[in-house]
């Protein structure tokens, strides 16, 4: 008897082609995501790498180094520095740091910002679908805020990628003690990314009431666990307490500094809230008033209008915003990214409510659409083509890199600028209108900003670089002293007197570098070399030539000695950087000042060292600067 064959129920070809269409859109979504998050991400690599770059590199080096599991940097948790090895371990960590170190650690951020986008789609999808899931995706895909973060080495990243698996993960959990262990491992991971993520907790909690109430022992067990979790990644925390409490109270004071509260509530409030808003929606440039900011806030209202009866489902994505901003909002220090975890969730709400509109309203929804995808993402490009431009240091630096000869001494208040080995550079960390002296005396001078007007006599403006880069204005300036020549003080034998080795204070003023003034002994506080002139004079610049650059002064004060025979300390400013960085000439140690009509000059030791102190010459200038004469020719101008 034939066998009878089994009715069989074939499936749709339409499901089957949405589920195609679907994952084609989120693929294209994701591909847009990586692409505005890896264009320009190599930006400034030419330059010293940012403070907030180098503690996670060094510290992630360091531990490979000592191959331990030590992540050092105590003003974080352990992971986010374990995740940084596997990447890192690639390059070598002794020596100089590649810049492509960074760059491959930025790849690994720009992954974190891309899986962000994935998990946005898969929590709007299950609130309200596969539109809303996809419209979700899209916004935070284009979000410049996110754009912009990830261009640095930045924990805030890894943090949201941890907070929205997080919430991903308490939406589905159902009323099973596995479930809330699985919970505590998520608070767990995300505290251990950065402090801040600790305040994921509260969104659990509301996950868990809303599905069976207050189970207190359900929630202990999560606490537990999040803490063995936590304590498994930073392991040092009870390896060195001592040491890690101190790096966590680091931590803290920079952002309370003692206020220990803010002192304007509301107002740091309103300032993260701007911020994130502004992250999402602004235009072009970061243009645009108020109301280029409320269509994103709009659409999340409709969207938590829209699932009013599913309130027990979107309660986490509220609560985890709501709690980070409140918190950071109490801290005095204020910086826009540590509330990019908002973003995400405010991202599934918008999504949810722009489906909703286009469900309703397809006319008003269709145009909404383009305009909350629209704008950010025009202003996404922007960010990128910022970050991948020209910056005005890399000009900058071009600009130095062509017209300055080698071994030029330059003082640079742009300390990331990355003057190479070829010069000789003095840094400083800001340039202020007092500090004129100190860029006349040196051969050029590199300027964050506009140089002060105060200058304007004494230097004069070479180059100047301004542009947006980096969603702020930056300005560089190049400057050189005016044509100039420096006068040599004939100091005299009989002028000289110090504290100690008196029979050798001709060797500081015989013109050889083979005879030198030494102390018998060790640096000690207090001792001191004094110039008296038989006249009152002026001096610009002091150099002690060194005898043995090992044996330089570690640390000085210079003093003046007035009419009225009181001695006074000037500003003084480097003219040189340490002995162990000079390039050209003998090894030296030079002190710009401005100084009048003075009777006499101490140099006197404020610190000891068990080295001697040595100098072969003691040599004092002033500087003249040259103008044009009638004929056009120039002539020694005195100051």
């Amino acid at each position: 008897m034939p066998e009878t064959p089994q009715p069989t129920i074939a499936p749709s070809p339409e499901p089957q082609r949405q589920r195609w269409a679907v994952r084609v859109a989120l693929i294209a979504i994701l591909v847009v995501a990586a692409l505005l998050r890896v264009h320009g991400l190599s930006w400034g690599l030419r330059h010293v790498p940012d403070q907030d770059e180098s503690v996670f590199v060094d510290a992630t080096r360091a531990m490979i180094r000592a191959g331990d599991f030590d992540h050092r940097f105590y003003e974080y948790p352990g992971l986010f520095i374990y995740l940084l090895a596997p990447v890192l371990a690639f390059f070598p960590a002794r020596g100089p740091i590649d810049p492509a170190a960074f760059l491959a650690v930025r790849t690994l951020i720009a992954a974190f910002s891309v899986v962000s986008v994935a998990l946005v789609f898969f929590l709007a999808r299950r609130l309200a679908g596969v539109s809303a899931g996809l419209l979700a995706a899209a916004l935070m895909a284009v979000a410049p805020i996110e754009v912009w973060t990830m261009h640095m080495l930045r924990s805030d990243v890894a943090l949201e990628a941890f907070a929205l698996a997080s919430l991903l993960w308490f939406h589905c959990m159902r009323d099973r003690r596995r479930d809330d262990i699985w919970s505590g491992v998520a608070v767990g991971l995300t505290a251990a990314i950065k402090f801040t993520g600790v305040l994921i907790a509260p969104a659990y909690v509301a996950a868990r009431c809303t599905r069976s109430g207050w189970r207190w022992g359900r929630m202990l067990l999560a606490g537990v666990v999040s803490a063995l979790v936590w304590f498994a990644v930073t392991p040092y925390a009870l390896i060195k307490p001592t040491a890690y409490l101190a790096g966590v109270w680091t931590q803290t004071d920079y952002f309370y500094g003692g206020t220990r509260i803010a002192p304007e509530f509301l107002a740091y409030v309103g300032f993260y809230v701007r911020a994130i808003l502004r992250g999402m929606g602004a235009l072009p440039g970061g243009l645009g008033g108020p109301s280029t900011l409320v269509p994103v806030p709009a659409c999340a209202l409709f969207g938590l209008v829209a699932l009013r009866r599913a309130w027990r489902a979107w309660l986490p994505l509220v609560v985890y915003p709501a709690t980070l901003i409140l918190v950071l909002a109490t801290a005095e220090n204020r910086l826009s990214r540590l509330a990019l975890s908002c973003v995400g969730p405010l991202a599934v709400m918008a999504g949810v409510g722009l489906a909703a509109l286009l469900k309703r309203w397809p006319v008003l929804g269709s145009a909404l659409t383009l305009w909350i995808l629209g704008i950010p993402l025009l202003s996404s490009v922007e960010v990128g083509r910022q970050f991948a431009a020209p910056s005005p240091m890399d000009r900058a630096l071009d600009w130095v890199e062509t017209h300055v000869p080698r071994g030029a001494r330059i003082l640079s208040g742009v300390p990331r600028l990355g003057l190479d080995a070829n010069h000789e550079v003095v840094r400083a960390e800001a340039l202020s209108d007092g500090d004129g002296a100190w860029a006349a005396g040196m051969d050029w001078t590199v300027v964050e900003g506009a140089a002060p007007q105060a200058w304007r006599e004494d230097m004069r403006l070479l180059a100047a670089f301004d542009d947006e880069q980096q969603m702020h204005r930056v300005r560089i300036e190049i400057l050189a002293p005016r044509p100039s020549v420096w006068r040599s003080v004939a100091v005299q034998p009989s002028w000289l007197r110090a504290s100690t080795s008196q029979a050798q204070l001709p060797a500081l003023v015989d013109g050889s570098l083979r005879t030198v003034w030494r102390t018998p002994g060790p640096q000690e506080p207090g001792t001191w070399i004094e110039i008296e002139f038989p006249h009152p004079q002026s001096i610009d610049r002091i150099e002690m030539v060194l005898g043995m650059r090992e044996e330089s002064a570690r640390a000085f004060d210079v003093y003046v000695r007035d009419a009225n025979g009181d001695w006074t300390r000037p500003a003084v400013f480097g003219g040189r950087p340490l002995p162990r960085d000079q390039t050209g000439g003998p090894p030296s140690q030079v002190c710009l000042l401005r100084v009048a009509h003075v009777n006499g000059v101490r140099i006197a030791l404020r610190k000891g060292a068990l080295q001697p102190w040595s100098i072969a010459e003691l040599r004092l200038a002033v500087r003249e600067t040259l103008a044009p004469n009638s004929s056009g020719s120039t002539t020694g101008v005195a100051r």
